[in-house]
């Protein structure tokens, strides 16, 4: 992922000029010139020790040597420089604060030509970033054209009592002004000129300040376009960038390295403007403390999310079809499980089968009339008197109250309290008889049953009693009679998927408890591994629709299990059923949301989640992705409260292992039977797509399939 995205990703090279201007003693200098030249040494020396200090204090900064000037100025400079045949190099006849050309540039159709290149550049007169409340960093968002985009900013310090001196003359001649529309102007000029003396009596300092945008392509009629786009953009955010034709050649000059100092336009900036105008963008660099995953946002910057051992770490997807959600999953497994984050997945479908397979974990397809799951904590969560962890038994009991109790509702504190008790007691009964294996339902059903060990309280009784006789009748049930054994479901530390299709398709009625039950020791089993561990439940709509109340409860025991204790619930949803039966306080300790394009339910979906207002308008204002056939998928991320539109693009391998097309998974279903090595799947699957394209028939790529395995081989 690291190197696919870096490809695509804004470069931020920013390079400081300093300037000292040459001193002169005037007369002297004219009759000595070695003392004017030992005076500029001088000069110049002093201007190293700056220079030097500042490097110091930028974490990665340095003093450019003369060659590393000339590759700067070529890489800034020209959009084409990485393709020409020779580099600019420093000439000893030339300083280097004069202009670096190797044409000469001329105007065409409003532009700059250097070159094969258009180029047009616009002064900001007006920043949208003006007053203390302002946002910095709005150039930042400059970084969404699609197109060579070179920002400079020059500045100058200014002697703030001057400053100030010659903002009150100026409103003390506006005050001459006598028509209507002058007074107007005068009062206008009067609170502008009063709000900026105020600024600078508030601690600031005062700068000259020009700041140029200067954007680039092959066409002159495209760079125009989105110049005038760019015009319309800044002005429509309070801002004002003027690109007026007579001033282009000026402009493309002074945007230069070493060319500030010709400047004729500036303006006085107090110091907090200067810095929101700063074209110079501080990334995040993640946490070194914890695995981190890599994505891209819409800007071009590349932020990273990771997932820390002592924090909640549950994260929860809401997207459509085709809209990128199992792919981004998938890149998120491989970017997570090479650093030590286990895996426990369960689905309804065969979306993460590659994927597992491809990490040499075990993907399992349940089948309901040979597959065992025991809901029951495994025996080694018990400690050395056979007590189970009180999350344990608080999330066990549960996932699993629509079993206990009569209709879907919560537990009384009655119920939840004696279900809780029976559960522990099933252990402790075992482990004093001196018997070491995992508890089954039926052993749950005796611990209920015994009436003297909820003595003292007739409600905790009466409520045990009416959970024995719902779990007897649903162990005598031919539903429940399947898991009244011990399980058969082999778990190991690592990554293990399920497939719960053939469930679906077998006995549909069977999937909620099978849903359930495969979550459950997913969530028992990370817990007790010790390592960090995430349970990744993904279809989760087809267990809301049928039963919300059952999606609750086992989201909720899930995510309370795991808690602080390296293990984490992951949700990737479609549905708003699955939303809605998602307690509150899940959704609040959740820090991790990915929300993907949808074609309706915004609304409902961002009240759920209290996502605000401008977010919610940037996610609705998606097209289909798929329509549209971009090559990407856009996002919404929020990591730890702050909110990032990225741009998610993957791998060709990724993609590959990810597809869940109808064509591909019917050729991952022949390939998978044939190979289990995964770049040889990979290739086949690449074989069969071309096949399939040229046939339309599933029985002729499954002959040309064998027919490759022979080459193979």
């Amino acid at each position: 992922m690291a190197e696919h995205l870096v490809e695509q990703s804004l470069s931020n090279r920013v390079v400081t000029v300093l300037t000292m201007n040459p001193k002169s003693k005037g007369f002297l200098s004219l009759i000595s010139a070695k003392a004017e030249l030992k005076l500029n040494e001088k000069t110049a020396k002093e201007l190293m020790e700056v220079a030097d200090s500042v490097a110091m204090s930028l974490k990665g900064g340095r003093v450019l040597s003369k060659d590393g000037w000339a590759e700067y100025v070529g890489r800034m400079m020209y959009p084409d420089y990485q393709n020409w045949p020779a580099p600019l190099s420093v000439r000893g006849d030339y300083f280097l604060h004069d202009q670096w050309v190797r044409a000469k540039p001329k105007l065409v159709s409003g532009c700059t030509k250097v070159g094969d290149y258009f180029f047009k550049t616009g002064l900001m007169f007006f920043s949208p970033d003006t007053g203390l409340n302002a946002t910095p960093g709005f150039n930042r968002l400059l970084s969404q054209l699609d197109c060579y985009t070179h920002l400079t900013q020059v500045v100058r310090r200014l002697n703030k009592d001057d400053v100030v001196k010659s903002s009150a003359n100026k409103s003390k001649h506006s005050r001459g002004f006598s028509s209507e529309s002058g007074a107007e102007s005068a009062a206008n000029l009067q609170q502008q000129e009063s709000q900026f003396r105020d600024l600078v009596d508030n601690n600031s300092e005062v700068y000259d300040n020009a700041f140029f945008v200067t954007i680039a392509t092959n066409d002159p009629k495209e760079t125009n376009r989105i110049s005038q786009k760019l015009v319309s953009f800044i002005s429509n955010h309070g801002g004002e960038l003027r690109t007026e034709e007579s001033v282009q050649m000026a402009f493309w000059r002074y945007r230069q390295m070493g060319q500030g100092r010709f400047i004729q336009w500036m303006r006085d900036d107090v110091d907090h403007q200067v810095a929101h105008m700063w074209p110079a963008l501080v990334f995040s660099q993640g946490d070194k403390e914890c695995p981190q995953q890599l994505r891209r946002t819409h800007t071009g910057e590349l932020i990273t999310k990771g997932f820390r051992r002592d924090a909640v770490n549950h994260s929860i997807t809401v997207a459509m079809t085709g809209a990128g959600k199992g792919v981004n999953k998938c890149a998120e497994i491989f970017e997570t499980y090479c650093q030590g984050i286990d895996w426990y997945i369960a689905e309804v479908g065969k979306s993460y089968e590659w994927t597992v397979e491809a990490l040499g974990g075990s993907y399992i397809d349940v089948d309901p009339e040979e597959t065992v799951i025991n809901p029951m904590p495994d025996i080694s969560l018990a400690n050395e008197n056979g007590q189970l962890p009180p999350q344990i038994k608080v999330g066990t009991v549960s996932a699993l109250s629509f079993i206990l109790l009569d209709d879907e509702r919560e537990y009384s504190v009655h119920e939840r309290t004696a279900a809780e008790m029976a559960l522990g007691l099933a252990y402790e009964d075992l482990h004093y008889q001196g018997v070491n294996r995992q508890p089954v339902l039926r052993d749950f059903l005796n611990a209920l049953s015994k009436k003297e060990f909820f003595e003292g309280s007739i409600p905790r009784q009466n409520a045990a009693q009416r959970m024995a006789e719902n779990l007897d009748s649903f162990l005598y049930g031919e539903m429940g009679r399947i898991f009244n054994r011990e399980g058969n479901l082999q778990l190991h530390k690592g990554i293990i998927a399920v497939n719960l299709k053939p469930v679906q398709q077998k006995s549909p009625q069977l999937l909620k408890f099978f849903f359930v039950f495969v979550g459950l020791a997913f969530a028992q089993y990370a817990f007790s591994a010790g390592s960090q561990a995430r349970v990744l439940l993904d279809e989760m709509h087809v267990l809301a629709k049928e039963a919300p109340a059952v999606s609750r409860n086992l989201i909720s025991g899930v995510a309370r299990m795991g808690r602080k204790d390296g293990a984490s619930i992951d949700l990737v949803t479609q549905e708003t059923e699955e939303i809605d039966s998602v307690e509150a306080a899940v959704i609040n300790q959740t820090p991790y949301f990915n929300y993907l394009y949808r074609q309706a339910d915004w609304d409902h979906i961002a009240e759920r989640m209290l996502m605000p207002d401008p977010v919610l308008e940037h996610w609705k204002s998606w097209g289909n992705p798929v329509a549209a056939n971009l090559p990407y998928r856009p996002a919404l991320m929020l990591i730890q409260g702050v909110y990032f539109s990225l741009e998610l693009t993957f791998p060709k391998s990724l993609l590959s292992l990810a597809s869940s097309s109808e064509t591909d998974l019917a050729a991952k279903e022949v390939i998978g039977s044939m190979t289990n090595d995964i770049d040889t799947r990979l290739m086949m699957l690449n074989e069969y797509r071309k096949v399939f394209n040229e046939s339309r028939d599933h029985s002729v790529c499954k002959a040309a399939m064998v027919k490759f395995m022979e080459v193979v081989r």
